[in-house]
């Protein structure tokens, strides 16, 4: 439809998809030719750069990280019954944890920005979390680091299988200190220490523009291969 509008040649991609080569070609990726990127946010995104190329599949349908199962069974019904890790590490998941923990009585500083009990899900927020656990808050903590728990799991998944010169952690969620230094120890301790070992993990260095410079990317690799 946007060719025969613009008379222009189009391409496109998913977001993940083109935020990853985005990332591989201007950002934390830049001088490899494999990758793995997480992007952490509502949902759990991602993409996967093999031999410099965006893997797809054979329908298109490559790289949803955020599907793989890691503990199965668990999450809740409306985030998923299968224990994917997106169930486990998007944002209502950390929200449903946390406010879990909060209507069973524990004490936190998160109290304080609550003003109706009955509808704690409304209040918190992952970075309200955040905050608290960076002021010591011992719930927040808690919470932060078991998802930074699920989130390494994803990453040695993906590094035993995939075998990436480095691994991009991208999204809002993601700037968590707490959940980011849990993924790496996690990843650390479950993955193939062979394979690990020759990865890095890295924070995303583009944020919002890295699927904008990918994108970019991508039309620039179409119209070199015309």
């Amino acid at each position: 439809m946007l060719e025969a509008e613009l008379g222009l040649n189009v391409v496109m991609d998913n977001d993940a998809n083109v935020a990853a080569l985005g990332e591989f070609r201007y950002g934390a990726g830049r001088g490899t030719r494999h990758l793995v990127m997480f992007t952490l946010g509502t949902g759990i995104g991602g993409g996967i750069i093999i031999e410099g190329e965006v893997l797809r599949g054979a329908t298109g349908g490559a790289a949803e990280v955020g599907h793989i199962i890691i503990a199965d069974g668990a999450g809740s019904s409306a985030n998923g019954a299968h224990g994917r890790l997106e169930s486990l590490a998007g944002r209502d998941p950390i929200v449903e944890r946390c406010t879990l923990k909060m209507e069973s009585g524990r004490d936190t500083i998160l109290w304080r920005h609550i003003e109706d009990s009955d509808a704690l899900q409304q209040h918190i927020t992952p970075k309200l979390i955040d905050d608290a656990a960076e002021e010591g808050d011992a719930l927040a903590i808690e919470v932060m680091q078991e998802i930074g728990h699920y989130v390494g799991l994803g990453i040695t998944n993906m590094v035993n299988v995939f075998n990436p010169e480095v691994v991009v952690i991208g999204g809002k969620i993601s700037r968590s200190k707490t959940l980011f230094a849990t993924a790496l120890r996690t990843a650390k301790a479950t993955a193939v220490g062979s394979i690990l070992a020759s990865a890095k993990i890295v924070h995303a260095e583009l944020g919002d523009d890295a699927g904008i410079m990918g994108a970019a990317e991508l039309a620039w690799r179409e119209a070199d291969r015309k």
